[in-house]
């Protein structure tokens, strides 16, 4: 390992301050196809991505998620 300068973080001090992901406003099970969508995409970051590409406004994904949720749904019945 390389020798650090005292006063500079190394990798892990950097990603130990970075705040909490918030939690997603549905926590229970899976309704359908569009919840698991959203979850996929929490996970590997894609939905922060999009949040900040549309800078505040709506940028649709939520029609979307209800509309999977409708069209391909997880409970018989």
């Amino acid at each position: 390992m390389g020798y650090m300068q005292p006063g500079t973080e190394g990798v892990m001090e950097r990603t130990r301050h970075q705040e909490p992901e918030p939690e997603p406003e549905y926590t229970g099970p899976m309704r359908g196809l569009g919840d698991m969508v959203h979850k996929v995409l929490e996970k590997t970051g894609v939905a922060k991505v999009v949040k900040r590409a549309a800078k505040g406004k709506d940028c649709g994904c939520a029609a979307r998620r209800k509309a999977l949720n409708k069209a391909v749904p997880f409970s018989k019945g």
